[in-house]
């Protein structure tokens, strides 16, 4: 018994958290069915004499209403599960955030520490575009005026660069 114990341990001390989450899962439904087997099922206590049509309207809005049940689950797990963010909390390495430029290739702001870096996927590889560098804490982002066409904001940053530099 206590070889079976240390086992579980060791694996509960290697498993990711979708495995232990799936296991939990596991158990909470073979615990359910050996429920339902024990008490006899779900069984009706007393034999129903002539079924009416009211009764089957019932069995049908029931089934209805466990089949959507079982969609919606399976909606909402596969969202969870596809949502890399919710594993990563309190980790040292996170996909801030990913744009798609076409169906095989994406862009990537990762986040390692203290660092951001901009990375192209493709199917075939991974690729280092650069370093972001991180905003300070005091700097406020400003925004860009509207209405104003790119050469005229290029020409007035180049001209602050080369204030600055003379």
């Amino acid at each position: 018994m206590m070889d079976w114990l240390t086992r579980i341990q060791q694996w509960y001390n290697h498993a990711s958290r979708k495995q232990k989450v799936q296991a939990v899962l596991l158990l909470v439904g073979i615990t359910a069915s050996l429920g339902l087997v024990i008490s006899g099922g779900a069984a009706p206590q007393q034999p129903a004499e002539e079924p009416t049509s009211l009764y089957f309207a019932g069995v049908v809005v029931k089934l209805i209403g466990v089949l959507l049940l079982i969609v919606g689950c399976g909606v909402l797990a596969m969202r969870w599960a596809r949502n890399p963010r919710r594993f990563n909390r309190g980790g040292q390495m996170m996909v801030v955030e990913s744009i798609r430029l076409s169906p095989k290739q994406a862009l990537h702001l990762v986040r390692v520490g203290e660092q951001q870096f901009l990375i192209g996927a493709t199917e075939q590889s991974i690729a280092l575009i650069s370093q972001v560098a991180l905003p300070a804490e005091g700097d406020e982002e400003q925004p860009i005026p509207v209405g104003q066409d790119f050469n005229h904001l290029l020409q007035g940053l180049l001209q602050v660069k080369s204030n600055g530099k003379g």
